[in-house]
């Protein structure tokens, strides 16, 4: 009999510790799907210091890429923010505001050396991986992990470039969640 009383309190208090767990991640993600390209200058602080923190994280001193600096025009002279998924792209309009939100979401966007980004314009996305981000920024993590897990998803319509880019939010939100800031305790 104790110890059936002694295993329900365990999995009773391991269950609870699992929601409520699950409860700060599901909090810290819907905050963390909200950091968008188009809400000025802060959030451009926001994304820059959010990259810094993905690209850094399992990194040493001596290895740190200083992406963020507080001088926002310090930031924008070494990397530039780049929509994977251009703004502009031809093969599909993006004028109305709920795909604008998808377009400028953390999910869509790599922290890029500033002479790639100029040469990445509005490429469309494939040519973008071939052309920039596999050239030029191997040294990058996010741009490593963006470029090794690209070829395993379907980019050729709207619908398949959104759950991308959800996913990818939601990939980006668990690192920060367990690995750059530990929350999960």
């Amino acid at each position: 009999m104790k110890s059936t009383k002694f295993d329900e309190k365990l999995v009773s208090s391991i269950v609870s510790g699992v929601l409520d767990r699950r409860e700060k991640f599901d909090s810290f993600f819907d905050n963390f799907s909200e950091i968008s390209y188009d809400q000025g200058e802060q959030s451009f602080k926001m994304i820059y210091y959010m990259f810094d923190r993905f690209n850094n994280y399992k990194m040493n001193g001596g290895e740190r890429i200083n992406i963020y600096n507080t001088d926002i025009r310090l930031s924008k002279k070494n990397y530039n923010i780049d929509h994977v998924n251009p703004k502009k792209a031809d093969l599909y309009d993006y004028a109305n505001d709920e795909d604008r939100e998808y377009i400028n979401s953390i999910g869509n966007l790599l922290v890029i050396p500033l002479h790639s980004n100029s040469k990445a314009q509005n490429l469309p996305i494939s040519e973008k991986v071939r052309e920039i981000y596999e050239k030029y920024n191997t040294k990058l993590p996010t741009v490593s992990d963006f470029i090794k897990n690209f070829n395993k998803k379907d980019w050729d319509s709207k619908k398949n470039i959104f759950s991308s880019i959800e996913e990818r939010t939601r990939k980006l939100a668990e690192i920060s969640f367990r690995n750059v800031w530990n929350i999960t305790k």
